[in-house]
């Protein structure tokens, strides 16, 4: 990225001649768009996020990510205990830099990602009752409108009446990616269990605003000192819906339902556990898609392949 585009970005909140960008750092993420750390000439230090290339190939829910996240940033900012970097400024049709981006307030510590593997049990612990108390108080804001899907549907006065519905489109669009990379996955069989089980959705009455994929560990960082969560990187697909779309609740340990449910007594209904595999099967079918669409050198693919024939199977006995 030319350095003379990135200052010309910064002017409204570094106008003066002499606060130049020194230092341009990126983050080494899986995520789909960049992150930059630029460490201006006083030594301030503001991250970017960039949307990806124009060449790269996005899947459907992927379309217009960085809006998404500035709607995102902007429903959380009043949310009481969860760390959001602040937004300072974004450009979501991309004007200045040919690329939509945002400017967020610095956050300082360690990926979770990067000391997972030095932490003791106790400090797992509490890292994942933290990240189960934040998806608590992100469901806690429910849609304005009263309709459930994604945030900028919502923002745009759409969405639907029905969780069902919203959800039937998700998973039919994610099959659509699918078919259109002629990827071999049991087409018939998904579609014929989202019909068997149909009804489950229809238990979910109110719209509550999800990030399915706060917690995954290159999104998450933690204060090394205190193991403290200083802040969230990464708020790609949020919606209005059920909050069992939440990948920690579908697969997150004691302690983030601990954390989520305040320590009080939990467990799930039928309809709860239908839903949460079929929330499964939908984010197999995205991984394997996502796979074909920006091959990785990981045994992603294959992983979700296992889960996705794994919860086919659990969906047929119920």
């Amino acid at each position: 990225m030319d350095p003379s585009a990135l200052q010309t970005a910064l002017i409204p909140l570094a106008p003066s001649s002499t606060l130049i960008l020194d230092q341009v750092d990126e983050l080494a993420t899986t995520h789909l768009h960049r992150l930059l750390i630029l460490t201006l000439s006083d030594g301030s230090r503001i991250i970017m996020k960039l949307g990806p290339k124009h060449s790269t190939r996005l899947l459907r829910h992927e379309q217009r990510s960085i809006a998404a996240d500035a709607c995102t940033l902007q429903l959380l900012k009043l949310t009481p205990n969860v760390p959001i970097p602040w937004l300072l400024k974004a450009d979501t049709a991309g004007k200045s830099l040919g690329l939509p981006y945002l400017l967020m307030a610095p956050v300082s510590g360690w990926v979770l990602e990067d000391i997972q593997p030095h932490l003791q049990d106790d400090e797992v612990g509490y890292i994942d009752r933290q990240l189960g108390s934040f998806v608590a108080a992100i469901a806690s804001n429910t849609s304005p409108t009263g309709k459930f899907g994604s945030v900028l549907d919502i923002e745009a006065k759409g969405g639907s009446a029905s969780w069902k519905e919203t959800f039937f489109r998700m998973v039919e669009a994610s099959l659509r990616d699918a078919e259109d990379m002629v990827i071999s996955i049991p087409y018939s069989v998904i579609r014929q269990q989202l019909r068997r089980h149909h009804r489950v959705l229809e238990d979910v009455k109110r719209a509550q605003l999800v990030i399915p994929a706060l917690g995954l560990p290159n999104n998450v960082v933690v204060c090394p000192e205190t193991k403290k969560i200083c802040g969230i990187l990464d708020f790609t697909g949020a919606l209005w819906g059920d909050v069992l779309m939440s990948e920690l609740l579908a697969g997150g340990s004691g302690a983030v339902l601990e954390g989520y449910y305040a320590g009080s007594p939990f467990y799930l209904t039928t309809s709860q556990r239908i839903r949460s595999l079929l929330y499964t099967c939908y984010r197999s079918i995205v991984a394997i898609a996502k796979f074909y669409y920006r091959p990785r050198s990981d045994n992603s693919e294959l992983d979700a392949r296992r889960t996705l024939t794994r919860t086919l199977a659990l969906l047929a006995s119920e």
